[in-house]
């Protein structure tokens, strides 16, 4: 949970997330020449979980606490780890 200034209490927790994204490289034709990864970062609101994704939301609605935007998907499959950053 995050209490901000204005006494609002969230009710999801700060995550970060890393993983690995899909990329494309049209240069390289060759399996020795391609790259080993394209690792990404996402900081946000953990506003959901299932068995195959973190859904995770850049913006929360202060006026509207069941309402998301911004909410990227990420499957579980491309996660590497996942960090709590609020306790």
């Amino acid at each position: 949970m995050v209490d901000d200034e204005h006494g609002f209490d969230h009710k999801f927790e700060l995550v970060e997330v890393t993983w690995m994204d899909a990329w494309m490289d049209q240069s390289k034709h060759h399996r020795d020449d391609w790259d080993p990864g394209c690792p990404v970062k996402t900081v946000g609101f953990l506003v959901g979980e299932d068995a195959d994704h973190y859904h995770v939301s850049m913006d929360l609605w202060l006026n509207y606490p069941d309402e998301y935007e911004t909410v990227l998907h990420v499957p579980k499959l491309m996660v590497r780890e996942v960090r709590r950053l609020n306790g």
